[in-house]
């Protein structure tokens, strides 16, 4: 039986972590796969770490890693790449803004044949206008002066094939940027679109000077 995992960086997100998990039980055991699920908990200063262990003890299916210090989302989300151990690794936020119901069509695009299946925002409730206006700045800049073009409004929400993943990891970056490194290694792709919902809980973590900075 192949196995899924299923990753997840979180910071300051005790109130998002029990339902992502449940909801991600719904979703993942009528498929036909052995799962994991991982969650790291990136330095958070609320009781992050601890839900994790309380639901660890309920599901055996639950890996918590909690790093030393918050070291930033995409070195959590490397943290938890490198501990996965599926044949296929999907990454997520915990905030239930990637809508977990797309797993199983990702999975069946990935058993069709494509090693990575990207996602795509259409619609953001909770960003701003000066947000959006970053973000489509931020993509045309980078589409072109970048030999790497990146599908506007991406997101982190995506599968990998062991492939691909073990391709990426190899690469020596210190400071990743995983949107531009997947796409960086090809493999055979294909793209859903989302609309990103409304956040279950808690607020927004990255503000300007830290999208700036990424």
């Amino acid at each position: 039986m192949k196995t899924i995992s299923v990753v997840i960086p979180a910071f300051n997100e005790e109130e998002c972590i029990t339902a992502v998990i449940e909801k991600l039980k719904d979703i993942l055991d009528p498929l036909n796969y052995a799962y994991e699920v991982i969650i790291v908990d990136d330095g958070s200063k609320d009781r992050t770490f601890e839900v994790i262990k309380e639901q660890a003890k309920i599901h055996p299916f639950l890996k918590g890693i909690r790093l030393s210090r918050n070291m930033g989302h995409q070195a959590a989300l490397d943290c938890g790449l490198k501990n996965s151990r599926g044949d296929a690794v999907i990454s997520m936020d915990a905030d239930l803004q990637h809508p977990p119901e797309l797993i199983p069509q990702m999975i069946k695009l990935w058993e069709d044949g494509n090693e990575i299946v990207y996602t795509q925002k259409l619609e953001n409730q909770d960003s701003t206008l000066l947000y959006k206006l970053w973000a489509k700045t931020f993509y045309s800049m980078f589409n072109r002066y970048s030999q790497i073009k990146l599908t506007p409004a991406g997101s982190d929400f995506r599968l990998m094939g062991r492939k691909s993943l073990e391709a990426v990891l190899s690469m020596p970056e210190y400071h990743k940027f995983y949107r531009g490194l997947v796409p960086f290694v090809g493999f055979k792709s294909t793209t859903i679109s989302f609309d990103v919902q409304k956040r279950f809980a808690g607020k927004r973590k990255y503000n300007f000077k830290q999208s700036m900075r990424l």
